[in-house]
């Protein structure tokens, strides 16, 4: 009986749901894409401690500029499908994530007003952020 239904709505019940809709795929395309612009920035970090002319800084700055090539395709794609608000409001993380990498690959300490600044940019990311479908 319920599968009757589910036909009579227009439902397939033999295909699976999706993972994620749509919008929130583009959202989490959007984190890769400002997780990629937040790593490179340790990566010109880590080619500025070797000589210029070595191959270990050849190769971190080569990375850091794919990153930066992947992050510029993956934001010019999202923002034909996000709302620029939206958009500009995650990029903030950014920040946070940059916070994340001083401490984890530098051994740099945070102190009181980075963590509450960190806290206000996730805030403001949840107060602008997309709406929930």
């Amino acid at each position: 009986m319920g599968d009757r239904r589910s036909r009579a709505a227009g439902i397939n019940p033999s295909v699976p749901k999706p993972l994620l809709s749509r919008g929130q795929g583009y959202i989490l395309t959007l984190h890769l894409a400002v997780f990629f612009v937040s790593f490179a920035g340790v990566l010109g970090k880590l080619a500025s401690q070797v000589p210029v002319w070595s191959a270990a800084f050849a190769l971190r700055y080569g990375l850091m500029i794919g990153l930066l090539a992947a992050y510029a395709l993956i934001w010019q794609r999202i923002l034909t499908r996000v709302d620029l608000s939206v958009a500009y409001s995650l990029k903030s993380l950014s920040v946070v994530w940059g916070m994340v990498w001083a401490v984890l690959f530098f051994q740099e300490s945070l102190r009181l007003n980075n963590l509450v600044g960190a806290g206000l940019i996730i805030l403001g990311v949840l107060l602008v952020g997309p709406e929930p479908q």
